[in-house]
């Protein structure tokens, strides 16, 4: 996060997604998301590639970016993905 120039702060405002579940993550009190979507708009927000992306899913315990592309079931979802090419 810092590595982008993101406090946290920033990071709420760019990626939509509560503070409160940032710190969260953060602080390791959250072993595995509720969801995908917001891991995601993280990764939008920080710009990362579809390889580090995936690695962020991947240490959630979550399935990569191909795998969620196949299970998207809401345009929400499919509008995500759409951001690596999915």
């Amino acid at each position: 996060m810092r590595e982008h120039g993101f406090n946290m702060e920033r990071l709420k405002r760019e990626s939509g997604v509560a503070k409160s579940t940032l710190h969260h993550w953060l602080n390791g009190s959250v072993k595995r998301p509720y969801g995908w979507e917001n891991l995601l708009r993280v990764a939008i927000a920080l710009h990362l590639t579809k390889a580090r992306t995936n690695r962020l899913l991947c240490a959630a315990d979550l399935a990569p970016l191909d795998h969620l592309a196949a299970g998207a079931s809401t345009s929400e979802q499919r509008l995500l993905l759409q951001h690596w090419g999915l």
